[in-house]
């Protein structure tokens, strides 16, 4: 096909074939590595040789940026699979390109990691992502789904902050002021 002037890496096969191999059972599933910075301290599971090497081969290859659409296919399916490694490079796709990142692309990263429980990946994570969420032009404002997603990563990195806010309505900290921005849809202001 190749020769034939058909573009045979694409997106799409490397998304259908990442789903095809990710439906494989694969010993390593059950050994996560140690967390690491890289990973946010989420324990990762590790990929079979053949998806390492088709996602290395994914990043390698000179290609336009990957959709939205396929990206956010492939951040689901490394994140059910708790391939954090994978989905942090996934992510990391655009700003390495130069490009900036969507508000679907925010909000289901935020949704993901809160699903995770993990209380440490969750405040290296919003710590991270919320101040380059005014760095990306256009800006990506928190409200509607990003919002969401922020308050459930926030919940678990601060289980009373909910509480804690309505309580105190005049007290700041760093995640009563981040709380209270995702109820308004406010700019990043830290506290220092």
């Amino acid at each position: 096909m190749h020769d034939q002037g058909h573009k045979v890496l694409t997106e799409e096969v490397f998304l259908l074939l990442q789903e095809a191999l990710t439906s494989e059972v694969y010993p390593g599933d059950s050994k996560p590595a140690k967390p690491t910075a890289t990973t946010f301290d989420l324990p990762s599971n590790q990929t079979s040789p053949r998806q390492h090497r088709l996602h290395l081969t994914m990043l390698a290859v000179d290609m336009p940026l990957f959709s939205d659409e396929t990206r956010l296919r492939l951040l689901e399916l490394y994140a059910r699979k708790q391939y954090w490694r994978e989905f942090w490079d996934v992510w990391r796709m655009a700003p390495r390109r130069g490009q900036p990142q969507s508000p679907p692309m925010y909000a289901l990263m935020f949704r993901k990691i809160a699903e995770t429980k993990n209380q440490k990946a969750c405040i290296a994570v919003l710590r991270t992502w919320v101040p380059e969420m005014d760095a990306e032009t256009p800006k990506i404002a928190l409200d509607g789904e990003v919002a969401e997603a922020v308050r459930a990563v926030l919940e678990v990195a601060e289980p009373l902050v909910q509480e804690e806010a309505a309580r105190n309505p005049g007290g700041r900290g760093e995640w009563i002021d981040l709380w209270r921005r995702t109820m308004q849809g406010g700019s990043f202001s830290p506290v220092r």
